[in-house]
């Protein structure tokens, strides 16, 4: 350094001289800059040429030139470049050695200088164990390779070293030798060399049956198919795969899907079942037969499922229907066969169970019910109830009207295979539950209700149920749902029902409420009740005689006779109505308030009008009232009103039917222009007088009877309190219908003379005493208050009320019409004239006639002429030959007589003809040929029978005895009647009755008096006495026991009596059965009843039965029936 410094000052003094020689003569002064000092200062010659200075510099360094910029780039070149002007130049200095760094891994690195000539040389470099050095390279991305050998450096320069791995190889061991189930030993994963910090791709690992797979190990580290290996071993590597012994797991199912039992095992074992139980959920008609997989040396994950054998009830109990598509058999259908078990005296008694309805007969699948399945469990009247199941099994596909029937059914279960199931497919049946198969497509049920598939129509409920709540998604409620079923209290709809069916709730008798939470748009129509083919279908609310009051929201259609006989006081009619169809309101007595919703008189759609409880439909009659105007429709009159006198609005031209049935008014104007008193209008109403205007053209008639004890036909003003009717002089009416008085209080009635037609039972009430004709009439004449075609050939109606006991017809008269002398009350003899040939049917109809006489004349009387006169003591016929009987083909059979007492009646017959009258008249006349009056017939033709008691004797004459006197003993002390016997004293050969022995023959019979009563059984005169609801243990000395109950009975609140015999101590054996109609039932009834035993023996548990005598406990039971 100091002789550097020794340099420049010299340097400075040669400058200075220079300047100074410079300065003289006037030269260039060039200064020679070395890094940032000015080092040597030197004139130029006078040509501008300079000399290059002789520079110390560093050691190691040497001037490589000089340069005329400071940045070094314009070389000054002294052999040719000359400067004239004065001049900086700048010495671009070098090293004679370059620093050469060699970089390994970023961080470390090596330091080396080149020789002279830019020659290096490659250092020795430690590496980690199982690396290299590739090259060395002169970017730090090793793309441009520095050769030692060629290449050299001028300048200070780092290499950067390229290091790669050795390769190491990858062994995979799948840890065993040899397969243990058999399968074939699988090829082992392979894997390429790799490097140190390398990486690879863990292979996959070949199934192994039996075992689940680990892990792959490298004895340190386990690792999964997939995973990434980071090579850092600087060896060969080698991965062993670990297995542990496979487990399997085994679910077990049973037969709706429901998971009993979960087992883990190992692979390749047997499943143990003694301890998974899995009951059906019927397992009356089921039963489990195994399971759905081979549980044996097992290799998968099972899910297994019971496997059941179904067991139907005994193939004895039915009758298989087979079902023919084109001459061939391809299915069955089943009714039940007459059967013990079940079938007695027409009911079925199944005992408590479930029984499945059989699948399969003769390898082909049962389909469905060929007939009503009926009468199994328990009736309204029995007074046991049963435990039954019923099980349709999936091979159903129908459910058809009537299938199960009056029966009472625990639960009903309905298999995945029925696709139709009808509305009245239960009819009359209680069934608690209903379980529908999860897999059925069609249906499904929820306890008591039974649903299509989406719950929008409601198809059957418990009918036991005193609530029954529609939920919301129904729309539809189906017919039939609860038809006339008394338990039945409360009905609650929560949503928008667009329809309710036919019978949906017909006959519900103790249904006091309907809750519309929704709406409901339609009331279906009922069948018209005139309907004389197929079954009646009623409206969904008819005869709901317990319901009071109903609010129909949202209703838009009430179909025909849609609250016919309810026992409504309150109907509010939404004023969305659009269509009210006729006969809406029918026998609805007890109706105060008809309205519209809050304070509204008109519909949404102007069309209906209800105010002051009355319904009118605006001009939707057919009538003009002008040549622009229609008339309006009266539709109803509420009935409970207090009006004595009611004005029909003058724009009236047409009046429903049955619009004021019930009404209490007495008397009412009718408009003009009116031409039709429709039928119905005031029956039971208490109109009592009425003047029918000219305009009026037709009396009409009303449908069929709507309403217990109407007559079959409703008429204008059937059974009102009309007393006086008053017809306009010019009078239109030409047809009084059949029935249109029946039931008024009318006394006196004149025919119109424009009258040419008067109906059956036209005048027909009990009050009638005299009916005229008006003169001028063509058809009709009248005598003494009796009505007959004119000329007096027919007779048409003899007042009920008439008075006199006798009636003799005129001489002129053929035929006695159909209810002539229907419900009669004073008459009590009847002599047809000679030369009357016909009596027509229902002619004496409830009539109180005793006697008749039938003249020689009479050819033809039609069935029913005398239906309900049992009054008959006596009837005598003096033709030769019996009557035709005829019509019968109307009625079913064609009997003559009813008679109520055959023991008070005596017929007279000619006694040539007593054989022929006598087979005739117990043929057509139940058995009253035995009636007729042999007393006045020879001795050779009837047999004489003599009865003495206490030395009194009483003969009678007859072919066959019906009865026997009964004698009164008349000595002392208390005796009894114990029979009439041939041998007196040894009282063998007693009689009985009916009894026909020869015929001129005489018997002789004495009277066996004890001191005790005779009750044994053996006829009317000594039949047993059973208390009601007490065993009796009584002695059977024939099949045919007679058996007497007296009852003590409320007509007023019973309609019915069902008297029931049973034995044994069982209340499900009952081997008779009476009813007692109310028409028949007195307030003190006696009433005998004869069973025969043997009908019956087969069917009761009488095991010890030899023979008669035989004992046996009987009991009477008794049903009343409100």
């Amino acid at each position: 350094m100091k002789q550097f410094s020794k340099l420049v000052m010299l340097l400075l003094i040669i400058a200075a001289v220079t300047m100074c020689f410079v300065g003289c003569v006037k030269t260039q002064v060039v200064t020679f800059v070395l890094g940032e000092e000015n080092v040597v200062t030197l004139s130029a010659d006078k040509e501008g040429k300079v000399i290059e200075p002789s520079v110390t510099v560093p050691e190691g360094k040497y001037i490589v030139g000089w340069y005329t910029d400071v940045d070094r780039t314009v070389e000054f070149k002294f052999e040719t470049d000359k400067v004239d002007a004065d001049t900086t130049l700048y010495a671009k200095v070098a090293s004679l050695y370059h620093r050469v760094t060699f970089m390994v891994n970023g961080e470390d690195s090596i330091i080396a200088n080149s020789d002279k000539e830019g020659n290096v040389l490659e250092p020795k470099v430690d590496i980690p164990e199982g690396k290299y050095i590739m090259g060395w390279y002169t970017d730090v991305d090793r793309t441009i390779e520095f050769k030692f050998e060629t290449d050299k450096v001028n300048v200070d320069t780092t290499l950067y070293a390229k290091v790669a791995s050795h390769d190491f190889s990858v062994k995979y061991n799948l840890g065993y030798a040899e397969p243990e189930h058999g399968e074939d030993m699988p090829a082992t994963p392979t894997q390429s060399t790799v490097n140190l910090d390398d990486s690879f791709e863990v292979a996959a690992v070949p199934d192994r049956a039996g075992y689940d797979f680990l892990g792959w190990t490298d004895g340190v580290e386990v690792y999964q198919p997939g995973d990434e290996y980071e090579v850092e071993v600087t060896g060969n590597i080698t991965l062993t795969a670990m297995w542990t012994t496979k487990m399997l797991t085994v679910r077990f199912y049973d037969d709706i899907g429901l998971l009993i039992k979960t087992k883990i095992v190992p692979y390749g074992s047997d499943v143990p079942t003694d301890d998974v139980f899995a009951p059906h959920t019927y397992p009356q008609c089921y039963v489990t037969m195994g399971w759905d997989e081979d549980l044996t040396d097992i290799n998968c994950d099972l899910d297994v499922n019971a496997v059941y054998e179904y067991q139907h009830a005994d193939y004895s109990w039915f009758e298989f229907v087979p079902v023919v598509e084109d001459d061939v058999t391809v299915a069955y259908k089943i009714k039940m066969a007459p059967h013990p078990l079940f079938t007695w005296q027409g009911k079925r008694f199944a005992p408590s169970g479930l029984y499945a309805f059989p699948d399969t007969y003769n390898g082909l699948a049962v389909i469905g019910f060929a007939e009503a399945i009926q009468k199994l469990g328990k009736d309204d009247f029995d007074e046991q109830d049963f435990d039954i199941e019923l099980f349709i099994p999936d091979s159903f596909t129908r459910i058809d009207a009537d299938s199960i029937i009056y029966s009472k059914i625990k639960s009903l279960s309905i298999g995945r295979g029925v696709e139709y199931i009808d509305s009245k497919a239960f009819n009359a049946s209680v069934i608690g539950e209903f379980i529908v198969a999860e897999e059925n497509e069609y249906y499904t049920a929820e306890d008591a209700y039974l649903y299509d598939k989406d719950k929008t129509t409601l198809i059957a409920v418990d009918r036991s149920l005193p609530q029954v709540i529609i939920g919301e998604s129904v729309k539809y409620i189906g017919a039939d749902l609860v038809y006339s079923r008394n338990t039945l209290q409360s009905l609650v709809i929560k949503g928008d029902i667009e329809e309710i069916g036919l019978n949906a709730f017909t006959y519900c008798t103790n249904l006091l409420s309907v809750e519309i939470e929704g709406s409901v748009k339609k009331l279906v129509d009922g069948d018209d009740v005139a309907k004389t083919s197929g079954e009646q279908r009623f409206p969904p609310f008819a005869f709901c005689r317990s319901l009071q009051s109903i609010n129909l929201k949202g209703i838009e259609y009430i179909g025909f006779g849609a609250f016919t006989g309810c026992a409504l006081t309150s109907i509010t009619i939404d004023t969305t109505i659009q269509f009210i169809a006729e006969e809406c309101f029918v026998d609805l007595p007890r109706l105060a308030t008809l309205r519209f919703p809050g304070n509204a008189t008109v519909s949404n759609n102007g069309k209906f009008i209800c105010e002051d409880n009355t319904l009118i439909e605006k001009e939707a009659s057919e009538i003009m009232i002008d040549e622009n105007t229609n008339g309006d429709v009266f539709i109803y009159y509420a009935p409970l009103q207090q009006r004595v006198h009611y004005d029909i609005p003058n724009s009236v031209r047409e009046i429903m039917e049955y619009a004021f049935e019930y009404s209490k008014i007495k008397t009412i104007t009718i408009p003009e222009g009116v031409k039709e008193l429709p039928g119905g209008m005031f029956e039971d109403s208490s109109i009592i007088e009425i003047e029918i205007p000219e305009s009026i053209e037709t009396l009409g008639m009303g449908d069929e009877s709507r309403g217990a004890g109407k007559t079959n036909i409703s008429t204008v003003f059937g059974r009102s309190d009309l007393a006086e009717v008053t017809f306009a002089n010019n009078c239109r009416i030409t047809d009084i219908p059949d029935s249109a008085f029946y039931g008024t209080e009318l006394v006196t009635i004149r025919v119109p003379a424009s009258v040419t037609v008067i109906g059956r039972a036209a005048f027909g009430c009990n009050t009638l005493k005299e009916i005229t004709v008006q003169t001028g009439n063509e058809y009709y004449e009248a005598e003494g208050g009796v009505l007959y075609t004119i000329g007096k050939t027919e007779i048409h109606s003899y007042p009920a009320a008439k008075e006199g006991l006798l009636y003799q017809a005129p001489s002129s008269v053929k035929k006695v019409l159909s209810s002539a002398f229907a419900d009669s009350q004073e008459l009590n003899r009847v002599e047809l004239n000679e030369g009357s040939k016909q009596i027509m049917s229902f002619a004496f109809l409830r009539s109180e006639i005793k006697e008749i006489i039938f003249p020689s004349t009479i050819e033809a009387v039609d069935v029913g002429a005398f239906y309900m006169s049992y009054r008959f003591t006596y009837i005598e016929f003096k033709a030769e030959q019996p009557f035709a009987i005829t019509d019968f083909e109307n009625y079913g059979d064609d009997r003559v007589f009813t008679i109520q007492d055959i023991n008070a009646l005596t017929v007279k017959v000619p006694f040539a003809s007593h054989n022929t009258y006598r087979q005739w008249l117990n043929d057509k006349s139940n058995g009253i040929g035995e009636c007729i009056d042999a007393n006045d017939y020879p001795d050779e033709y009837v047999t004489k029978y003599v009865f003495i008691s206490q030395g009194v004797s009483e003969t009678i004459k007859a072919i066959t005895l019906l009865n026997y006197p009964i004698p009164t003993w008349t000595g002392e002390g208390a005796m009894y009647f114990n029979g009439w016997f041939k041998d007196e004293g040894v009282w063998l050969d007693e009689i009985s009755v009916p009894c026909e022995l020869d015929i001129n023959t005489t018997h002789t019979y004495y009277a066996r008096w004890e001191t005790t009563q005779r009750k044994d059984g053996t006829s009317v005169n000594f039949a047993y006495e059973l208390p009601i609801d007490e065993w009796a243990t009584v002695t059977l000395y024939s099949n045919i026991v007679y058996f007497k109950e007296t009852l003590v009975l409320d007509t007023d609140e019973y309609s019915n009596c069902h008297l029931r015999l049973y034995v044994n101590g069982n209340n499900e054996d009952r081997v008779a059965q009476v009813t007692i109609a109310k028409a028949d039932m007195p307030t003190d009834l006696i009433k005998y009843v004869s069973v025969n035993f043997d009908k019956f023996l087969p069917y009761l548990d009488l095991s010890d039965f030899e023979g008669y005598p035989y004992q046996i406990q009987l009991k009477f039971g008794i049903t009343l029936q409100p």
